[in-house]
């Protein structure tokens, strides 16, 4: 009986052992329809959490690829494409997921069929590689948010059904503001943000960044918020910022409304 004893205390110590200290969850194992002893598992390793709005990030093609920092495809889109969906919160800070979930064959299929997802949400870098990027946003911004976690699909139709609210930012800004992209133009953020406000009634955010070479500070991307429910929201609703990396390289003749390239994607 000691040896028995000594037998089953050296058992419970190696299952300590080789636990590392982490914590587990409950479930069963049924073998033969028999329920055996409970066996631990893994507790979920990307937990939902919480959001107040999404942000539709639209990118200017040639702004993406004119920084010197990647390389892209030719030919550049002369219109506005898909970045991603991004739940936020109201106090600004980033909520992001940490998911390593894949795309199955099925949904890639799916996706590929979807003639927006390809033409709107393409990756400027290699065209033909769409869906490492829709795993990226999905992985990064859709996975541990519901209703998305688990969900991929739902995920990508919630971002194609909100960016044709938004249709055709390009003749959006020329219509309603006069703003076309142009290699010798500059334009007023302040303008490009009310050609917005006059056509849909809400505050967009707006993003710059440099261009490779000049260093000019140029257009680089708009964001349409919307509430949970779909509508669409001001972005600089609860005292977020409308301007994002805007900050001038150049002299500015008023420092307060700066202007930025809106570069021709020749």
């Amino acid at each position: 009986m000691a040896v028995f004893h000594v037998f089953l205390l050296v058992l419970v110590i190696g299952i300590v052992h080789h636990s590392h200290g982490r914590t587990y969850e409950s479930e069963s194992i049924t073998i033969n329809g028999t329920d055996t002893l409970p066996v631990k598992a893994p507790a979920p390793s990307n937990p939902q959490k919480n959001y107040d709005y999404f942000s539709l990030v639209l990118q200017w093609p040639k702004s993406f690829c004119n920084t010197g920092a990647v390389t892209c495809t030719s030919p550049i889109p002369n219109y506005f494409t898909v970045h991603g969906l991004w739940p936020q919160l109201y106090n600004g800070q980033w909520t992001n997921c940490n998911s390593d979930t894949k795309l199955n064959h099925d949904q890639r299929t799916k996706l590929n069929l979807m003639d927006f997802m390809k033409k709107y949400w393409p990756n400027l870098k290699s065209p033909g590689d769409n869906y490492r990027l829709w795993e990226h946003e999905y992985q990064k911004h859709g996975s541990c948010f519901s209703p998305f976690q688990e969900q991929p699909l739902l995920y990508f139709q919630k971002t194609v059904t909100m960016a044709l609210q938004i249709r055709s930012v390009t003749n959006i800004l020329y219509h309603s503001g006069g703003i076309w992209p142009s290699n010798r133009e500059w334009y007023k953020l302040k303008a490009i943000e009310d050609a917005i406000f006059r056509h849909f009634n809400f505050i967009p955010r707006l993003r710059c960044n440099y261009a490779g070479g000049s260093g000019f500070v140029q257009l680089y991307e708009i964001e349409f918020c919307f509430e949970r429910n779909g509508s669409l929201r001001d972005c600089n609703k609860a005292g977020d910022f409308t301007f994002s990396k805007c900050g001038n390289r150049q002299v500015q003749p008023d420092p307060l409304n700066p202007v930025v390239m809106f570069p021709y994607p020749l």
